[in-house]
């Protein structure tokens, strides 16, 4: 059984399918109360999803089974030997072994798994005979990351180059990645399940997904923003919680949605609710403006004017993940 063999990291469920196991990013025995089958379908992509193994052997081989969910998109499995990387395996549809090449010694072995345009789930994993193998979990400070396709990384390609891979891989943290593409609606049922984690460290993508399609009217907007973030403090009150705002989107920063809202008039009304919850006692909630975390002179490093490529993403981590552990140095961390 797989489960006995690695740790799982970067899910909150995993279930069975059949042969294979299933790593979920929402609880799967409460998703229906999401009432949102596309929230469901992209808890089941394995964004940030990780497998932690000691062993000594030559090679691991883990079957593989990628369903795709989206437009076909590269897709690969990561293997991180004692904190580098030394292969990076490209993931097709269907199933497929993935075999990784170890040094034989025993090392601590990261497999990530694709995260994005399929949902993913694995096998059995095996080693040659008379290696020995067994679970490895990291022990560092457990961070949870929100947003869209921003948070999720649709464009770069490789799992662990993401901006919040790349922060956590520098840091040491435990990251969990809540980013769920074009379903970053402020959804009561995702507070609730960040509330429900553990965590050291907590941040929250306020953006372009609430000026994309015109989800909200400016009447509603400030109080579901405020409402999903003082629903993740009740259940962490020492924890820093770090907002962002919409990144620049030159193209659409004045351009009005079907509600008449701009994307300035969205960045503006979301960095508003935060300093009004700063304002009302909230001494561990920051804020980070989307212009500044990237903006108009970052265009460049898009493919669209809004999605960060690979290195737009790396810029972004050197620049959030600074601020995250500036925020994360402010509180004594929460263990659970």
């Amino acid at each position: 059984m797989i489960d006995d063999l690695v740790n799982w990291d970067g899910v909150v469920a995993v279930s069975d399918a059949g042969e294979w196991r299933q790593p979920w990013r929402l609880p799967p025995d409460r998703l229906a109360a999401a009432f949102s089958p596309e929230l469901a379908e992209h808890a089941a992509v394995a964004t940030g999803v990780r497998l932690g193994l000691v062993t000594d052997a030559t090679e691991v081989t883990l079957p593989v089974h990628s369903t795709p969910i989206w437009q076909p998109r590269p897709r690969f499995v990561d293997v991180f030997v004692d904190g580098r990387l030394t292969q990076r395996v490209p993931v097709g549809s269907g199933a497929q072994q993935v075999v990784a090449t170890l040094p034989g010694n025993p090392s601590r072995v990261e497999l990530w798994l694709p995260h994005r345009g399929a949902v993913t789930r694995v096998g059995a994993l095996s080693v040659p005979a008379g290696a020995t193998v067994e679970p490895w979990e990291s022990d560092g400070p457990r961070w949870i990351t929100y947003g869209s396709s921003l948070t999720q990384c649709l464009i770069t390609e490789a799992p662990s180059d993401t901006w919040p891979a790349r922060i956590a891989r520098t840091h040491g943290w435990r990251m969990l990645n809540l980013g769920f593409a074009a379903q970053a609606y402020l959804d009561p049922f995702v507070a609730r399940a960040i509330a429900a984690r553990p965590a050291d460290l907590i941040s929250v993508e306020l953006g372009p997904n609430l000026y994309i399609r015109g989800p909200f009217t400016a009447r509603s907007l400030g109080g579901l923003a405020a409402g999903f973030l003082e629903t993740i403090r009740a259940a962490h009150p020492d924890v820093p919680v770090v907002a962002f705002s919409p990144p620049v989107w030159v193209e659409r920063e004045n351009e009005p949605n079907p509600h008449g809202l701009t994307l300035r008039d969205i960045r503006t009304l979301v960095e508003d609710v935060v300093v009004v919850l700063q304002r009302l006692g909230d001494d561990n909630l920051h804020l980070v403006s989307g212009a500044e975390l990237f903006g108009a002179g970052d265009a460049a490093l898009t493919v669209d004017g809004l999605h960060p490529d690979a290195a737009g993403d790396a810029l972004i981590a050197d620049r959030f993940g600074s601020l995250l552990a500036a925020a994360l140095a402010t509180a004594a961390p929460v263990r659970s």
